[in-house]
């Protein structure tokens, strides 16, 4: 392994390799029956979810790309940052055999940069509660800010934020959370 550059996706790295990160680094996510994605199914639909707007952040490896996320501006609709700009972090992924070096977090550090550069103050993402990545993400500085059910596919959501600014988020987003998850835990009784 060579110096890890991420970058804006350059002009010759395909969406199907792009895809096919993603596709690799969800093989685990999908023995465990944890649905992460039901619509992302091909390289075309990768490219029509990543808007004309958005930033695809990639991994390289030499010319080997070899992680993704993509960054884009989005307005709040959650509780706490209802109405606000914000720039979600989405499809972040890395090679199975790149696991372990600091990858994903670089891929964090990026989108968190973008925010920044573009005077947004926080990052949002949503992962499942079963996904391995919320690891990362705790450790990146993300907190837990919604908790709800996916019905359609029987399992838990996480709504994630980061602040940018060096600020930390209010301490009653952490306790509506833990509220929140205990009650749909009760309610809804998925694995």
């Amino acid at each position: 392994m060579s110096e890890i550059i991420i970058m804006p996706k350059r002009d010759n790295t395909t969406y199907d390799e792009l895809f096919n990160i993603i596709n690799s680094a969800h093989a685990q996510n999908r023995e465990k029956n944890i649905v992460v994605n039901p619509d992302m199914t091909d390289a075309e639909k990768l490219k029509d979810s990543v808007s004309k707007d958005d930033t695809v952040f990639v991994a390289y490896d030499g010319e080997r790309a070899v992680g993704t996320a993509t960054a884009g501006f989005v307005t709040g609709t959650r509780r706490f940052v209802k109405g606000k700009k914000l720039v979600s972090l989405t499809h972040l992924a890395v090679l199975p055999e790149y696991g372990g070096k600091g990858i994903g977090k670089m891929l964090c550090n990026a989108v968190e940069d973008y925010a920044r550069e573009n005077n947004i103050d926080t990052v949002e993402l949503y992962v499942r509660e079963n996904n391995d990545a919320i690891k990362l993400y705790k450790r990146c500085g993300y907190v837990g800010a919604a908790y709800f059910p996916r019905k359609s596919i029987r399992q838990y959501a996480i709504y994630m934020l980061k602040k940018t600014d060096g600020t930390k988020l209010s301490p009653s987003v952490t306790v509506f959370y833990n509220i929140q998850r205990a009650v749909n835990k009760i309610r809804y009784k998925y694995h």
